[in-house]
């Protein structure tokens, strides 16, 4: 399930992941459990449009695609087995 971010969303107490409409990679990509860090991470970055997912625990699978017109390919398909942090966070 996922909806665009807005500052009227009241969260639960699951975890959440919000991301960028646009962009590529984990850039602006933020784990959030709590109404206060969701409300941080929009104030943020008030002019970004995100969306917001419920955070699913499991292996972290990464796929690329390029597309350009009605041309769509998928270049990469890779599964993350080590930590790595964007940003001083891991996403």
């Amino acid at each position: 399930h996922q909806e665009l971010a807005t500052p009227y969303v009241k969260l639960d107490s699951k975890k959440y992941i919000l991301k960028p409409t646009t962009g590529a990679g984990n850039e602006k990509v933020f784990i959030v459990q709590t109404q206060k860090e969701y409300d941080e991470v929009l104030s943020a970055f008030p002019t970004t449009q995100f969306i917001l997912q419920e955070y699913i625990e499991g292996d972290e699978i990464c796929v690329e695609l390029v597309a350009h017109n009605d041309f769509y390919a998928c270049t990469t398909i890779m599964e993350y087995t080590d930590v790595y942090y964007v940003d001083g966070v891991r996403p």
